[in-house]
């Protein structure tokens, strides 16, 4: 059985189209990826703010304190 022009067509067009999702997958987990990765230092950065925070709110409470 050989292959007629009109079914290598199909197979070079099928072909394209799995690599198109192939590499429109591989996008994504790339965009997942550096989505969780600034999400986990946005986290940080907002621990470090809040205990920053609370470092202040401890400070001014001694400072009023000695008032």
């Amino acid at each position: 059985m050989t292959m007629t022009d009109k079914d290598v067509k199909e197979y070079h067009k099928m072909i394209k189209k799995l690599k198109e999702q192939n590499r429109f997958q591989k996008e994504e987990k790339l965009y997942g990826e550096k989505e969780n990765e600034e999400l986990a230092e946005s986290y940080k950065e907002s621990r470090r703010q809040q205990k920053e925070r609370e470092e202040n709110e401890e400070y001014l409470k001694e400072i009023k304190d000695k008032l």
